[in-house]
């Protein structure tokens, strides 16, 4: 894993990064972020960090055709609808 120091960090309303650089090649960021209404500038101290929100992004074989879909359920709702029964046809 990396360390960045120093850096600006742009996140939209739907809480994606749209901007990662360093701080100092950033003006214009800068400068819009503290100069326009409805947008939120919030400077971190020395001892203050930003982790993203990491996201699983591995599957096993049977859930491959699954991606995507049904993502607003629960893990254990979607694995008996969907993956438990794909595994379930797989022969060794």
């Amino acid at each position: 894993f990396n360390i960045f120091y120093d850096h600006v960090v742009a996140v939209n309303h739907e809480g994606l990064i749209t901007h990662f650089q360093p701080r100092g090649s950033s003006p214009l960021l800068l400068k819009h972020a503290t100069t326009n209404e409805g947008v939120e500038f919030i400077e971190l101290s020395e001892t203050q960090f930003l982790v993203p929100g990491f996201i699983d992004c591995h599957v096993h074989a049977p859930q491959y055709v699954f991606t995507g879909t049904a993502t607003d359920k629960p893990l254990m709702e979607w694995l008996e609808a969907y993956t438990f029964p794909a595994e379930s046809s797989l022969t060794d």
